[in-house]
């Protein structure tokens, strides 16, 4: 009986308490006055805890691209896409080794474009970016690598007709065009 009461009245006081609250990462905003002049000195080589985490998981993303718009055709192409990020980080561009992006430009500043594994890439601090380019060419290509975290792409009317499956590029998500270009 005592044990029985002893479970009831355990059961009140945990329900009346109400839901537990977990602690979670302190923002910037949220610190005490005396603290924020350090914030750069203990999250020296720790941006990363700056940046979002993936919904579900332990992973932090500190890059997120916008919509990639590319407007290709015979002669060459552009392209436009913008990037947020959360701590100061490389970011890859649409392109590879054969095709290149010329007249990279951040903000309508010119900028370094250096390849990564391969890939076109270019640094960017903490902040929102837009990034410009263009493509040079004889014929509209088979196919263009654009890089794998790109979730939405919007083409031009010359290559948004369906395209046909293409084999995979070791440095992006390919997208192919149509023959008879």
């Amino acid at each position: 009986m005592r044990l029985a009461l002893l479970c009831v009245l355990s059961a009140s006081v945990v329900q009346a308490a109400g839901p537990v609250a977990h602690a979670g990462p302190v923002t910037q905003a949220e610190l005490p006055e005396a603290l924020k002049p350090w914030s750069g000195w203990v999250l020296f080589n720790q941006e990363e805890q700056l940046c979002p985490l993936l919904h579900g998981t332990e992973s932090r993303v500190c890059a997120w691209p916008g919509r990639l718009q590319l407007s290709l055709d015979n002669k060459g192409g552009r392209f436009t896409q913008t990037f947020k990020l959360y701590a100061e980080q490389w970011v890859s561009l649409p392109g590879e080794n054969k095709r290149w992006p010329q007249a990279v430009k951040v903000g309508g500043k010119d900028a370094v474009v250096a390849p990564r594994s391969g890939i076109p890439s270019v640094r960017l601090p903490v902040g929102e970016h837009t990034l410009t380019g263009e493509f040079l060419w004889d014929t509209l290509p088979e196919s263009l690598a654009v890089p794998s975290d790109t979730g939405l792409l919007a083409r031009s009317p010359e290559t948004a007709r369906a395209p046909r499956a293409c084999a995979g590029s070791p440095t992006g998500r390919p997208i192919c065009f149509p023959r008879g270009r």
